[in-house]
């Protein structure tokens, strides 16, 4: 979600975390540039168990941070303020959901309680920071629209805005789910049959309908969205949303028109109800011009927003501490961004005959000089050859005569760097190089080769391609 003051409607993630950081004195920054936080909720039988991880993506690995009590069973979605602090909203097991300002001391959570009373039902499932306050909304069994709330950032009584549900711009039977402002206006997703974003203008505190949300492209069914976020990506002012099957549609925040829709992919590792991505969360990564997908099975995933679409399937896995892995869901993701000049994707890649299409990934800050960076390939078969093919010029060449229809190359190829998938089944391998960057300025370009006989003619498949300028 965006941070926003009073004189800019909108400001770069970096500049907002460090106005942010400019109040905490003495602070040591907890998460780290170039990392993510995740609120994780789990179950040990029917107990209900709030958790929360740092994610660093240059190790793929996460670490526990340990809660106070009052975050331990029903914690729910996150948005940074600065390095070492954070708003966090509950679900409201058992009661109201409540609002914290937490404190992350090395690996300790420190809450301050928000709301001075009792919020108006459970399920906060986004908060949206405007001006000197906080914007969410919350489900109750006696509204089942949804009631759109307010608390002052600094702390204090609820204010009720709106009760959603006796609206008649309302979908019949829709749930208040994913919220995010721009200007003055909090934009709110509707979770059910037919679902729109509606706009609540918190100056003349009206309600209008902003835009339809499309059939999901994954599944024939709706839209279901989890979470929303405003920024500028490609370019363009943009409302992007993220569905329950792993749908992510950037839409015009000026006109509600759509600019694109993607798809995550099918992972063969999750169920028959969960193998669609089942997205819970998201926060867009403007190093790697991709976006980190938390699912409801305990992942994240990579979604890089070239072609249809192309998901780098459990890119870090294991988060949450139950080992039946659909009892962890990904329910908060936060990023603090470095700054970088970019790994951005470009140009999709190919499957053939194969059922995946390989996705290119980078795994740690994509700036000169750092030493802990790795070029990954993800959502390939598994045990056979990767080449990691670097060029300095970028191309889009058809491959359909060399025996690949379908591929092209999206790189001069000046070199080859040949490594091996590996993972548990097809459509879960994954190979990592890691190659410390040069601490000096420059531009290449990437893409992956997967060497699979079956796939076609050529026996290669490609992923996108990604431009690395440092």
């Amino acid at each position: 979600m965006q941070c926003r003051t009073q004189r800019s409607h909108i400001l770069p993630p970096l500049l907002c975390l460090a106005l942010g950081l400019a109040g905490v004195h003495n602070a040591a920054a907890q998460v780290k540039p170039g990392q993510y936080i995740v609120t994780v909720a789990t179950k040990t039988g029917t107990t209900p168990k709030g958790e929360m991880y740092l994610v660093d993506p240059a190790t793929r690995t996460a670490t526990a941070l340990t809660l106070p009590s009052a975050l331990q069973k029903n914690v729910n979605c996150i948005t940074l303020i600065n390095p070492v602090q954070a708003y966090v909203g509950t679900v409201g097991t058992g009661g109201p959901a409540e609002i914290f300002r937490i404190t992350i001391a090395g690996t300790k959570v420190t809450a301050t309680k928000l709301n001075s009373s009792a919020l108006a039902g459970g399920n906060l499932a986004q908060i949206v920071p405007l001006g000197k306050n906080l914007y969410f909304t919350t489900q109750d069994s006696s509204n089942k629209g949804g009631v759109l709330q307010s608390v002052p950032a600094a702390g204090g009584a609820p204010t009720t805005l709106m009760n959603l549900g006796a609206s008649s711009l309302w979908p019949t039977s829709n749930l208040a789910n994913s919220v995010a402002g721009f200007g003055s206006r909090i934009f709110i997703g509707t979770w059910g049959i037919n679902p729109v974003v509606l706009a609540y203008d918190t100056g003349t505190k009206k309600l209008s309908t902003f835009l339809k949300l499309p059939k999901s492209k994954v599944l024939n069914t709706y839209f279901y969205p989890v979470n929303m976020q405003t920024g500028v990506i490609g370019g363009k002012l943009t409302l992007a949303v993220c569905g329950l099957y792993g749908d992510l549609a950037y839409f015009n925040l000026l006109n509600g028109k759509l600019i694109a829709h993607y798809v995550a992919g099918k992972d063969p590792s999750r169920s028959v109800v969960t193998n669609y991505n089942f997205s819970n969360s998201f926060a867009f990564n403007p190093d790697t011009g991709d976006w980190g997908i938390g699912t409801r099975d305990g992942a994240l995933d990579i979604v890089v927003p070239v072609g249809v679409g192309h998901a780098f399937q459990r890119a870090v896995d294991k988060l949450g501490s139950n080992p039946t892995v659909t009892t962890n869901s990904v329910n908060g993701i936060a990023y603090l961004p470095a700054g970088s000049k970019g790994y951005a994707p470009y140009g999709a890649g190919c499957s053939g005959n194969t059922k995946f299409t390989p996705t290119s990934g980078g795994f740690g800050i994509p700036t000169k000089g750092n030493k802990n960076f790795s070029f990954g390939v993800g959502s390939a078969t598994q045990g056979i050859p990767a080449l990691l093919l670097v060029g300095t010029a970028p191309l889009s060449l058809d491959l359909t005569a060399a025996g690949a229809p379908g591929c092209f190359l999206r790189q001069n190829n000046i070199f080859i760097l040949p490594t091996v998938t590996a993972g548990i089944r097809a459509g879960l391998g994954q190979a990592f190089i890691p190659i410390p960057l040069p601490n000096v300025g420059a531009t290449l370009y990437t893409q992956w080769g997967i060497v699979d006989a079956s796939a076609n003619s050529l026996k290669v498949i490609f992923s996108d391609g990604r431009k690395l300028v440092l």
